[in-house]
């Protein structure tokens, strides 16, 4: 697609794998509101740690840099009561309580 400059509309582009959802006209919004309420229930130190990890990552020159990226971000999380949080409300089938410490 690159080389050819083709445009591709939002079906094309999700069966290929570039966009994630298809939303009706207009509902884009409220559909990226839902994801990020989603994602925003999730640990906030580990969110971080990913986000930094994918950014990081992102830079390296091989995969061998890449994981090692990925390690050390995830050796942050490790350590953290978050984390713990996160372990418990799974095991006890519960939501969650993340205070980012």
């Amino acid at each position: 697609m690159i080389y050819t400059a083709r445009r591709i509309n939002a079906r094309t582009a999700h069966e290929f794998g570039i966009v994630q959802y298809l939303t009706p006209s207009g509902n884009s919004n409220a559909k990226a509101m839902r994801l990020a309420l989603e994602i925003a229930q999730n640990g906030p130190i580990a969110l971080r740690a990913a986000k930094l990890s994918i950014d990081k990552g992102m830079e390296c020159t091989s995969l061998s840099d890449a994981m090692e990226v990925e390690k050390a971000c995830y050796g942050k999380v490790l350590a953290t009561k978050d984390r713990l949080e996160g372990l418990a409300a799974f095991k006890e089938k519960r939501k969650p309580n993340y205070q980012g410490c």
